[in-house]
């Protein structure tokens, strides 16, 4: 169609017209701008949500060691309340024995059932205690499809793992710092301080003026009025 005098700009030949061009901010957007700081927060609140996931896993590990160690002990007494019961039992046989013999009096052998009674009940306590245990333990042990894992028995460890040897002052300190350079929490802080800082710097680059340096090339293609052309 046609254009008004004061729309000249937007005639272009018949192909129409390709232009290209740069544009470099020198003050405000030439840092940072909405855009990039957009990408950059969400980025941070990436590695944010990792730490999150770490710290989480970690707290589940803890959790995980104190379940199976308060199932260790409770093995333990089992083990130990069942030796206590096979004491009193070996000797009731040998009291029954020296009863025979006329050596002790029968009311020694009816003492010595009233221990076996009770540690008898000692047993039952220390295996519901141990079951109990079990039961928390396979909240985290799981099996290849996920179900839970009830630990028996003859999976508590006859002895307990020996003392780690003894560490340095200066491997102490080592440790501790690779420690807080390590904790979730901590990462968590600085990946926030610094998306706090982002929201600072856009603010910042908002007070700064507009000043732009540009360039730009156009040309029309196709057939039309001359002073289109070039």
């Amino acid at each position: 169609g046609t254009f008004a005098p004061y729309d000249g700009k937007a005639q272009t030949l018949t192909d129409g017209e390709w232009k290209a061009g740069v544009s470099l901010p020198l003050f405000r957007n030439r840092a940072i701008d909405s855009r990039r700081g957009a990408l950059e927060r969400t980025e941070l609140g990436q590695q944010l949500a990792d730490q999150r996931v770490a710290a989480s896993r970690l707290r589940f590990f803890g959790e995980a060691a104190i379940r199976y160690w308060d199932w260790v002990a409770a093995g333990r007494q089992q083990a130990v309340a069942a030796q206590l019961l096979q004491i009193a039992e070996i000797r009731d046989r040998d009291l029954a024995d020296a009863i025979g013999l006329g050596q002790v009096a029968p009311v020694e052998r009816v003492d010595n059932r009233r221990a076996i009674l009770q540690r008898q009940g000692g047993v039952v306590i220390a295996r519901r205690a141990t079951e109990r245990q079990a039961i928390n333990v396979s909240l985290y042990y799981r099996g290849p499809d996920g179900s839970m894992l009830r630990p028996a028995d003859g999976q508590v460890p006859g002895a307990m793992p020996p003392p780690p040897p003894p560490i340095s002052d200066a491997e102490l300190e080592a440790d501790l710092r690779q420690a807080l350079a390590q904790r979730p929490d901590v990462r968590a802080i600085e990946v926030t301080r610094r998306q706090q800082e982002i929201t600072l710097e856009l603010a910042r680059n908002e007070l700064l003026p507009t000043f732009d340096l540009f360039t730009e090339v156009s040309r029309d293609q196709g057939d039309g009025s001359r002073t289109l052309q070039g």
